[in-house]
C-alpha cells in the first residue's frame, strides 16, 4: 500500500493566511473578492469548506488560485463569474511579465447546485465530479460543455457551462436588458439572459432560479432539498396527498399553480404531496424524493429575518437573532429585535488559521459582532505576506520530490542501496504518494562492487607475496571507491585495484616516516620502488624523494606573537594586530621580525567583526557578521568600542526553513501549510527567508515539539 511521505512529504495542502469558508453561506449574487484555491474550484461543492485568499495587489489572484470564471454570455456558467462591467457587459483583462496586471471587473456568486446523476451536487466550477468532457455526469436533461482556461499566472482550470436539454421550448431565463443584471452591489441572477437552466438549479435572488412546468402564465418552482418540504420550524403543517405520479416531477406543477393557496410539492413515489405553508426547507430525511417550493404565482410572502438587517451605529447583531423573523420584509426589521449594544467580540477569543499568529496588539481588537465567529484572520493575524515567502522558501512540488524526501522508506532486496538524488514524483492517485513497487523502480539499484569490499583479503595476500604482488603491482589504498568491473574475479580485481610499484607515490609508503627534525612527508611525490625485487624502497630513496624541509607558516609564530599583542609589542606596536586569518601564509626569507609582520600583522584600519573575537552581539534576535568591515575608533587606533561594534557588525539573525519546520509541518496536518501540490522540503531547512522576514518565538523550530509529533505520527501509523 502506498504511504505518505513521512514529515517531509506525507501533507499536501494550503498555506496558511488563507480563510476557511463555504459558499452556501454567502448570499445569492453577492459579489465575490477573493480568489479560491484551484483544487477546490475543481472538488468542492456549495456545502463544502473552501479556502480563499486574498487577491494581490496588482489585482490578480495568487498561483494556485482564481477569482472565479469569466461569465459565459447565454450560458449558465460556475458558481463563481466573473467580468461584470457597470454596463451590464463582460470583459476580462490579464497581463503578465514586470507589468503583471488583472481586470476581472465584477465577481459574483451564482449559486445553482444542480443535482448531478450520481446524486451529487454540482461542484464550483460549474461541473459535476464525473464530468470528463462535454454532456457528461448531469442527468441527461442537462447539458454542459466542457472547457478550460489559463491563469496569468499559468495555471490550468477546468470549468463547466450547462443548459436545459429542451430550452427551445422551455423559453430563456432573464432579461434581455444588460443594465438590470446588477444592482445594490449584487448580480440580480434572474435577470441574467440565458439559456433555459437545468432541472434542479437554484437561480432567483435568496432561492433559487424556477423550473417551468411550461404553461404559459404559469408558476416557477425551485428545488429546495431532499425529503419532505418544511416551514421555518421544521412543520410539513397542512398539505394534501394524492396520486398523481411524480416521474417526473414536473407533473405535479399544474395542480399546484391552478390552486393558489398551494405553496409547493414534493415528488415522493407514492404520488405529488402538495403543501400550503410557507417553505423554508426540506427534512432531508430521504434521497428518493425532493421538495419543491413555488417562488413565481401566488405564493405568501415569507417574512424577513434577522440576518439580513443592518444594525445602526454603535450596535451589533445579536448573534443568536440571525434566524429571528421580523414583521414583514426587511424594512420592518428594527434594532430592538436584531440588534444589541453590547461590547462586540475580541480578537483574544479568536484562533488564527494554520501557520498565522495573532497581531501583538490585537488582543483587544473589535470584530464585527458580539459573536466570536465574526472575528476573522484578516483582523486578528499576521501576516499573509510572511506566508507567501516561507512556501515559496521552503516549499517543493510533488513532482520535484527526490529519493531523499520519501525518507521513511529503504530498499528492501538484498544488495541493493537508495540513491537519494534520484527523481521520484509520486505515482497515487492523490498525487501525494508513491507505491512501494514505483520506489523500487525509481530508488533502488544494485550496489556496485569496490575495491574497498575486497582490501582485507587484497592485503593479506600482498603480505603472503600474491594477489597484487605477483605481478610486481600493490593493492592501493588510493582507489577504494573504484569500482570493480565484470564479476569481480581476481583479474578484475587487479585491474581495477592494484598499481604498479614503479607508479608508487610518497603517499603509498604508508609506514615510512621522515625523521629529521624539520622534516615532513610530501604525500604527492613520485617515490617509484628501488629494491631488487622491484617491490621495496630505501630508507635513503625515500628520504631523497619524499622527505623535504617544513615550512614556517604564521601559525608557527601565533602563541610568540599574541603574547607580544597583548604587551604592545609585536603586530602593535606598528598599529596592526596578529591576523588569526593569515594562520597559513608563509614569511618570506629567514622568518625574522620584518617578514614575520610582512607576512602576519593587518592594521587595525582594516579590521573585520571576525577579529574582535572576544566581542558578541548581545541583543535577542541578532547575530555577528564576521566578513563586514570594522576599523578601530579608540583614541590609540587599536580599540573597538561596543557601540561601533553593535552598529557595525550585530545584525538580525536571517530566519530559515528551520524556524518554521515544527509548526508548517503540524499546520499540513491541519489543512494548512504549503499550497497544493506541495509539501514542507525539510532539505530546505538552511535555506533563508528574506531579509525581511518576521519569526515568533513559538514559531522556531522545536526538537522537542518535533519529537512529540514523531511519537504522535509513529502512534497514529
Amino acid at each position: 500500500m502506498a504511504q505518505l511521505c513521512f514529515l517531509s512529504m506525507f501533507f499536501a495542502v494550503l498555506f496558511g493566511g488563507a480563510s476557511a469558508e463555504k459558499l452556501s453561506a454567502m448570499e445569492q449574487g453577492q459579489e465575490f473578492t477573493k480568489c479560491v484555491k484551484i483544487v477546490d474550484y475543481q472538488t468542492k461543492t456549495l456545502d463544502d469548506d473552501i479556502t480563499l485568499v486574498d487577491r494581490e495587489s496588482n489585482g490578480c489572484c495568487p498561483k494556485d488560485s482564481v477569482p472565479g470564471t469569466k461569465f459565459t454570455s447565454n450560458y449558465q456558467s460556475p458558481q463563481i463569474v466573473c467580468g461584470f462591467k457597470a454596463d451590464g457587459s463582460v470583459s476580462v483583462s490579464t497581463s503578465t511579465g514586470s507589468n503583471k496586471k488583472c481586470t476581472y471587473n465584477k465577481c459574483y456568486v451564482h449559486k445553482q447546485n444542480i443535482p448531478c446523476a450520481d446524486g451529487t451536487r454540482q461542484l464550483l466550477n460549474g461541473c459535476c465530479a464525473a464530468t470528463k468532457k462535454s454532456n457528461t455526469g448531469f442527468a441527461t436533461t442537462c447539458k454542459n460543455y466542457f472547457k478550460s482556461s489559463t491563469t496569468v499566472n499559468k495555471d490550468k482550470v477546468n470549468y463547466c457551462t450547462t443548459y436545459h436539454k429542451d430550452y427551445s421550448k422551455r423559453g430563456w431565463a432573464g432579461t434581455k436588458d444588460k443594465t438590470d443584471d446588477q444592482k445594490d452591489g449584487k448580480l440580480i441572477v434572474d435577470k441574467v439572459h440565458t439559456y433555459s437552466p437545468c432541472e434542479g438549479s437554484t437561480g432567483s435572488s435568496g432561492s433559487s432560479a424556477g423550473v417551468s412546468n411550461g404553461v404559459s402564465g404559469s408558476s416557477t418552482y425551485a428545488l429546495v432539498g431532499d425529503g419532505a418540504c418544511h416551514d421555518s420550524a421544521g412543520s410539513p403543517g397542512s398539505f394534501t396527498k394524492t396520486k398523481t405520479s411524480s416521474k417526473p416531477h414536473t407533473n405535479c406543477q399544474a395542480a399546484c399553480t391552478a390552486d393558489a393557496a398551494c405553496t409547493g410539492y414534493d415528488s415522493r413515489a407514492a404520488g405529488c404531496l402538495y403543501y400550503k405553508i410557507v417553505i423554508a426547507k426540506s427534512n432531508k430525511v430521504l434521497p428518493t424524493y425532493q421538495c419543491y417550493k413555488k417562488v413565481a404565482g401566488s405564493v405568501p410572502t415569507a417574512k424577513a429575518k434577522c440576518s439580513a438587517h443592518t444594525c445602526s451605529s454603535g450596535k451589533v447583531k445579536i448573534s443568536a437573532a440571525a434566524s429571528t423573523e421580523c414583521a414583514s420584509d426587511v424594512a420592518s426589521c428594527t434594532d430592538g429585535q436584531c440588534c444589541t449594544a453590547s461590547a462586540r467580540a475580541k480578537c483574544s477569543s479568536h484562533a488564527c488559521s494554520g501557520v498565522l499568529e495573532k497581531f501583538p496588539a490585537a488582543a483587544s481588537t473589535s470584530c464585527a459582532s458580539n459573536a466570536a465567529s465574526s472575528c476573522t484572520d484578516a483582523m486578528c493575524c499576521k501576516n499573509s505576506a510572511l506566508v507567501a515567502r516561507v512556501e515559496a522558501a521552503c516549499c517543493t512540488s510533488f513532482a520535484a520530490a527526490k529519493c531523499s524526501d520519501w525518507n521513511t522508506r529503504s530498499c528492501t532486496v538484498a544488495g541493493t542501496y537508495k540513491v537519494m538524488s534520484n527523481s521520484a514524483p509520486p505515482d497515487g492517485a492523490n498525487g501525494k504518494t508513491l507505491s512501494a513497487s514505483k520506489f523500487t523502480q525509481l530508488c533502488c539499484a544494485k550496489k556496485a562492487t569496490k575495491c574497498s569490499d575486497f582490501s582485507a583479503k587484497m592485503l593479506l595476500e600482498q603480505v603472503l607475496g600474491s594477489g597484487c604482488a605477483a605481478d610486481n603491482r600493490f593493492f592501493d589504498l588510493k582507489k577504494k571507491d573504484v569500482v570493480v568491473g565484470g564479476n569481480a574475479g581476481d583479474t578484475q580485481i587487479k585491474a581495477a585495484c592494484c598499481t604498479p610499484f614503479a607508479e608508487a607515490k610518497c603517499s603509498d609508503w604508508n609506514t615510512n616516516v621522515c625523521t629529521d627534525a624539520g622534516t615532513r612527508k610530501v604525500m604527492s611525490n613520485s617515490a617509484p620502488a628501488d629494491g631488487a625485487n622491484g617491490k621495496t624502497l630505501s630508507a635513503a630513496k625515500f628520504k631523497e624523494l619524499c622527505c623535504a624541509k617544513k615550512v614556517q607558516t604564521c601559525s608557527d609564530f601565533q602563541a610568540q606573537w599574541l603574547v607580544a599583542q597583548v604587551t604592545g609589542s609585536g603586530c602593535a606596536t606598528d598599529n596592526k594586530f596578529f591576523d588569526l586569518k593569515k594562520k597559513d601564509a608563509v614569511p618570506a626569507g629567514a622568518a625574522g621580525v620584518t617578514e614575520v609582520k610582512a607576512a602576519c600583522c593587518t592594521p587595525f584600519a582594516e579590521a573585520k567583526c571576525s577579529d574582535w573575537n572576544t566581542n558578541v552581539c548581545t541583543d535577542a534576535g541578532t547575530r555577528k557578521v564576521m566578513s563586514n568591515s570594522a576599523p578601530a575608533d579608540g583614541a590609540n587606533g587599536k580599540t573597538l568600542s561596543a557601540t561601533k561594534f553593535k552598529e557595525l557588525c550585530c545584525a538580525k539573525k536571517p530566519m530559515t526553513c528551520s524556524n518554521f519546520a515544527a509548526r508548517w509541518l503540524v499546520a499540513q496536518a491541519a489543512g494548512k501549510g504549503c499550497g497544493a501540490g506541495k509539501f514542507f522540503d525539510l532539505k530546505k531547512t538552511n535555506l533563508a527567508i528574506d531579509a525581511s522576514t518576521e519569526v515568533s518565538s513559538s514559531m522556531h523550530f522545536n526538537t522537542v515539539s518535533v519529537a512529540i509529533f514523531l511519537g504522535i505520527w509513529v502512534a497514529w501509523m
